[in-house]
């Protein structure tokens, strides 16, 4: 047994309607923990994204599938709201960098829903650059954390 199985439990394969194909991640030290991870399609982009909702091996509930709806169907407003956070975290190396048009410089890729009981809701999306139309070689990854409609912080990794 791998220390990873044995600290966060064997993974199991469960077929959501919703999400699909999941895989569940117990965390047995700490069952809060727990999610499931797979790939979902993303209405905004026509393309599938990561997904990983937090939950018990119940599976996911209708709040977060409705959770991940509205993300979707606000998602226009959602880029309105994260661009002055991408944009200033960016001119701290670029002073002039702006982001003409978000939606082909930077692509989602990842989406992490919480249990959706908790208020505010606490949840994270991910936005990988492309590099032929951001002037860098290489992508970058921009995870935002969000406090229910409003970026918080960002991170960005190579």
């Amino acid at each position: 047994m791998g220390i990873w199985n044995f600290l966060f439990g064997k993974p199991v394969k469960t077929n959501d309607a919703f999400f699909g194909e999941m895989l569940f991640m117990e965390v047995k030290i700490d069952p809060a923990k727990s999610y499931f991870e797979g790939w979902r399609h993303f209405e905004p982009i026509n393309d599938n994204i990561e997904v990983c909702v937090s939950g018990s091996l119940s599976g996911p509930t209708q709040v977060q599938k409705d959770f991940f709806r509205q993300v979707e169907n606000n998602y226009a407003l959602l880029i309105r709201k994260v661009i002055p956070i991408v944009e200033s975290r960016f001119q701290e190396w670029e002073a002039e960098f702006k982001t003409d048009n978000f939606g082909q410089k930077f692509k989602p890729v990842y989406i992490f829903i919480p249990d959706c009981v908790k208020k505010p809701l606490e949840w994270e999306i991910a936005f990988e650059s492309m590099p032929e139309l951001v002037d860098y070689n290489y992508p970058y990854v921009l995870t935002i954390e969000m406090i229910d409609s409003e970026p918080q912080h960002i991170s960005v990794n190579q």
